[in-house]
């Protein structure tokens, strides 16, 4: 059984990777417009999805912080599977946005 310190140090690093991927993410698809306005093509609607995923991702980490850092943190043996179903808002997709 994990100690509430342990559990909580699990949550942050939880947050952080899953963080980290999509911010990741975020940074390819803000590579993909650079080379999209290169080409010539209109890309102030992939900026702004970026910038609603920013929004999102800051949201979801701050409910995630004021969890890990209560009293009770989710990041425990069997809360590790809830953290992992929970995950992190799914990214937007460029794709589907008409330029």
């Amino acid at each position: 059984m994990q100690t509430v310190e342990e559990a909580r140090q699990q949550q942050l690093l939880n947050i952080i990777d899953m963080a980290g991927a999509r911010l990741r993410s975020m940074f390819a698809t803000i590579v993909q417009s650079a080379e999209r306005a290169a080409a010539g093509h209109q890309v102030e609607a992939d900026l702004r999805l970026v910038g609603a995923d920013i929004v999102q991702i800051h949201d979801w980490m701050s409910s995630q912080l004021a969890e890990a850092m209560s009293d009770t943190p989710l990041a425990s043996a069997s809360g590790a599977a809830q953290i992992v179903a929970m995950g992190i808002p799914e990214p937007i997709e460029i794709s589907h946005v008409k330029h």
